[in-house]
């Protein structure tokens, strides 16, 4: 529901009422506009319309107080009964009034034009069984032309959601207010409504539409746009209008056009679904339109876009052509989309559930090529969210097509990403390599050599899987690890720049483990692509500007690393510059839950204890535990780093105690995790034992990359 910035107080009514006694004029400003919480019961309404019984104003605070009834917190009969003397006043009459308390509501805001100027007016649309018939509870506020909208609108809307009812509405202003709606653009604001309104959902704050609909849907053009824009300014973040006839005209900042009913229904989804730019709301709605767009428009899309439910039915037919081979180029450009957004976990979480390793051999048995590029990518995206079967599972699936394929580059990349699968996500840390890991690079080591020495990607990656073997085996093995990185970066060459980045990492991350600081904050700094100069505000700063809405790959990491060299040194950060900003950082943290974001809630959460905010680290240090409890076996295990430091610092519950038993009695009885490296934890009784263990020890427990 909209409504006006002033009215969002959660004292609302306590605030009305003192602006009833002393400034009638700031309470009639507030009495136009919907209320945004529930109706006080009791004493308190007894009171609230004490204050004003014969006032201008004691019939717009009783309509006031009914669009309460859009509110789904809202007890409608308990209103009923605190409002039962007040029918009279509010211009209703009897039988309209009982319709108020039988009917489900919601509130629109619609934008309209009287004389040369633009006014925001709130309408009440309500369904109650019935004929499918428009029954406005008063005269002379709607004209023929608005309540001939509202009846294309209801015949618009889905038969089977709606049944037999009768759409009620009336105004929130008086009929003596003088406000009345006299056109068809209601038509396009009334079926969104209705959409809503099947669904029990609200109109959402900051969203307007305005549009006639011709009884095909078709949003046809309007006037006024101009003055309407004006009236809703200062709430408004979309105004969804009738596309201009001249279509190479852009439309004007924060309007998006749509053209039909289905064009607005799929703009509202992606406005409810957290996407408020325009550029981004277009590709949005073009994507849903056409199902091509998606592997085409993969990279540019906002992370918002992948968790509407409007998305599963296009997915869904793109695997029913896939499966059914009439759409192998599509499998070909999604393959490709996964592998390479394997470890950008909120767009390829999206596609994982599209086939099953079953789906893919049988799809392999005809087009091997990007059968085996999906299980690839699927096993590099189980490995980055620590499920240790599924990812077994796709590499015995990789397994069956590695024959028919062939090639090369796959073969040493499957055997690379198994390294990860075999020995990382275990905690099976060790400088040993396997025979499969040490084939595959002396094979692409020997592949290069024929070839002349080139740059090759997949033996960098080779070397970088060597490196991140070595810093998870301690600091001792900080020399080996700089060697691998030095053979990386041998390897990927001028070709391949973009890889470069994640060797800084890595090196920051075993640098940190050595406790050498001053040459991890001058790594740091080049990674973050910062002057040899800059200070730790400046890292910060940095790590606080990758937090964009279409965040690269690496970003994820990037801040993360930053927040543990930080924390491993609080000292160095102004308090100016953290307090400034720790809440856009804090924001980010609390609303991912993938890896390694539960990384950055244990460091940011280290940084703010440091800062004196121990009640915002707990709230950090906890939700660091759900994003560990919610993905894969490694994962798990590492919710006790997040749990060791709530004990630590005493607020830890019994609730989290309960769950540090279970979580080491999962790790004793896993057959996939490596008990050797959990040994001294495993056995011991006490679940404060077990998490003093985990902090002391917390440097091997969750070295390199997993602290």
């Amino acid at each position: 529901m909209s409504a006006h910035p002033e009215t969002r107080s959660p004292d609302h009514w306590g605030q009305l009422r003192t602006l009833l006694e002393r400034s009638p004029c700031c309470a009639a400003f507030r009495l136009k506009a919907p209320a945004p919480v529930p109706a006080p019961g009791g004493e308190a309404l007894a009171e609230l319309l004490r204050r004003c019984p014969a006032s201008p104003l004691h019939p717009l605070l009783i309509r006031h107080l009914l669009t309460c009834l859009a509110l789904p917190e809202q007890d409608a009969h308990e209103l009923k009964n605190s409002l039962s003397a007040q029918c009279h006043d509010a211009g209703f009459s009897p039988g309209a009034w009982n319709d108020l308390f039988l009917a489900r509501w919601i509130c629109v805001p619609v934008p309209v034009v009287q004389g040369c100027r633009g006014k925001l007016v709130h309408l009440m649309l309500g369904m109650l069984p019935g004929a499918r018939k428009v029954r406005p509870l008063e005269n002379d506020q709607l004209s023929s032309g608005s309540l001939s909208a509202l009846t294309t609108a209801l015949r618009l809307g889905n038969a089977g959601v709606l049944g037999d009812q009768d759409l009620l509405c009336w105004l929130l202003s008086p009929p003596n207010a003088g406000d009345r709606l006299t056109g068809a653009s209601l038509g396009l604001p009334a079926a969104l409504a209705l959409d809503l309104l099947a669904k029990d959902q609200r109109w959402p704050p900051g969203l307007f539409a305005t549009g006639r609909l011709d009884r095909t849907g078709k949003v046809l053009p309007v006037r006024g746009l101009k003055p309407k824009l004006e009236a809703i300014a200062r709430q408004n973040q979309l105004f969804l209008v009738p596309r201009e006839k001249n279509l190479q005209q852009a439309p004007a900042p924060g309007t998006a056009h749509v053209a039909s009913l289905d064009d607005a229904r799929l703009s509202l989804a992606c406005f409810r679904g957290g996407i408020r730019q325009t550029d981004d709301l277009r590709l949005c709605t073009l994507t849903l339109h056409d199902p091509e767009q998606l592997p085409r428009q993969f990279d540019r899309l906002p992370p918002s876009f992948f968790t509407l439910p409007a998305l599963q039915p296009l997915l869904e037919g793109m695997r029913r052509k896939i499966l059914a081979a009439t759409d192998v180029r599509t499998l070909e450009h999604l393959a490709r989309c996964l592998r390479r957004h394997s470890t950008t976990l909120d767009r390829a979480s999206t596609l994982q559930d599209l086939f099953s390793p079953d789906d893919m051999l049988r799809i392999g048995r005809d087009h091997p090529a990007p059968a085996l590029t999906w299980c690839l990518g699927m096993v590099d995206l189980h490995n980055h969210r620590g499920d240790i079967g599924a990812s077994r599972a796709w590499t015995a699936c990789a397994d069956g097509l590695q024959t028919a394929i062939g090639g090369a580059d796959d073969h040493s990349f499957h055997s690379n990403i198994r390294q990860v699968t075999e020995r990382f996500n275990r905690y099976d840390f060790r400088p040993e390599l396997p025979e499969s890991f040490g084939k595959a690079l002396a094979r692409r080591e020997q592949v290069r050599t024929i070839n002349g020495s080139c740059d090759d990607r997949v033996l960098g990656a080779i070397y970088g899987t060597l490196a991140q073997n070595y810093g998870f085996c301690g600091p001792a093995y900080l020399p080996r690890l700089r060697q691998a990185l030095t053979q990386a970066e041998n390897a990927f060459g001028r070709t391949f720049p973009e890889e470069l980045p994640r060797l800084q990492c890595y090196l920051v991350q075993a640098l940190l483990d050595a406790d050498e600081w001053a040459e991890a904050a001058t790594v740091l700094r080049a990674y973050l692509g910062l002057r040899p100069d800059a200070d730790a505000d400046a890292c910060l700063d940095a790590a606080t500007a990758l937090l964009t809405d279409n965040m690269l790959p690496d970003s994820p990491y990037r801040v993360a690393i930053t927040l543990r060299l930080l924390a491993e040194q609080p000292g160095t950060i102004d308090q100016q510059t953290f307090a400034r900003l720790n809440v856009p950082l804090r924001l980010a943290a609390l609303n991912k839950q993938h890896h390694p974001w539960q990384l950055s809630c244990v460091n940011l959460g280290r940084l703010l204890l440091h800062h004196g905010e121990r009640k915002t680290a707990e709230q950090l240090w906890r939700h660091a535990v759900s994003i560990c409890r919610n993905n894969g076996e490694t994962l798990r295990a590492m919710a006790l780093l997040p749990l060791s430091l709530l004990h630590a610092h005493g607020l830890a519950r019994k609730r989290e105690y309960d769950l540090a038993a279970a979580i080491a009695m999962d790790i004793a009885g896993s057959t996939t995790l490596e008990h050797r490296h959990f040994s001294t934890i495993i056995g011991r009784d006490s679940s404060r034992d077990i998490l003093s263990q985990v902090h002391e020890a917390r440097t091997t427990i969750f070295p390199f990359s997993y602290r």
